[in-house]
């Protein structure tokens, strides 16, 4: 399957279009399979995709999929009959923890004002007046993109961040904080050297992209990535 990695590709992609304009979700109707049918309009997939999916749908979802034959496959091969089938599925398919990826970006921001610095808010320009009042960003939501790089991960007032939610930021609305994401960027940077590069570069640059100008030509990639998002994935936009 393609993904919105960049380091491969150098662009970012979709396997499936769909009817225009896209309907946009309401919190307060119920979402239930008849009201998708009738609200959602049609998607579409290649004739050569569509026929992947008749052949090889059953490795990916049912009673024949991988997932579910590794994890038949390990409590098999348990010889104490304490590994389930139930246990193995349960691990294979959790959702990748956030918390020490955020600890390490919250660690660096603090020491900022440990050292008798400041903040101001990546998105509202306005100081952050305290660590407790500092919110960490996954500048493209979690819930979207399961990325927890260095990178993706700027300080927020509690306020802004508990506006922003799960939307992905307008990309005039970025172009206008740049000076504030590279800064982080920059910071960040300089306390975690190599992972930062390592991540930046398979998400945003590419694995072989010259070490010089890195800030524009990543900035830029990161725009590229919001835009298509919301223009060709359909994702809420945010501004402030």
């Amino acid at each position: 399957m393609k993904h919105l990695g960049y380091s491969q590709s150098k662009e970012h992609y979709s396997v499936f279009d769909y009817d225009r304009p896209l309907y946009r979700l309401s919190g307060d109707n119920p979402v239930d399979r008849s009201h998708l049918i009738e609200n959602f309009g049609r998607f579409f997939l290649s004739r050569d995709l569509c026929t992947v999916f008749e052949h090889f749908g059953g490795f990916i979802s049912g009673e024949e999929c991988l997932l579910k034959k590794w994890a038949g496959f390990t409590a098999a091969a348990d010889k104490t009959g304490t590994v389930t089938e139930e246990c193995m599925l349960s691990l294979l398919t959790r959702t990748p923890t956030t918390e020490r990826a955020i600890a390490d970006a919250r660690n660096i921001y603090r020491s900022v004002f440990e050292e008798g610095g400041s903040l101001a808010c990546v998105w509202s320009g306005k100081a952050i007046p305290s660590p407790d009042a500092m919110h960490i960003d996954h500048v493209l939501p979690f819930s979207v993109w399961k990325n927890n790089d260095l990178w993706n991960l700027l300080p927020a007032l509690d306020s802004v961040n508990a506006q922003k939610r799960d939307r992905i930021p307008d990309p005039a609305l970025l172009k206008s904080r740049k000076e504030h994401v590279i800064g982080y960027w920059g910071l960040l940077h300089d306390h975690v050297p190599r992972p930062f590069e390592r991540e930046i570069s398979v998400s945003l640059l590419g694995l072989q992209a010259p070490r010089n100008d890195w800030q524009d030509r990543a900035f830029e990639h990161l725009t590229e990535k919001c835009a298509y998002l919301i223009d060709v994935r359909g994702y809420a936009a945010w501004a402030i």
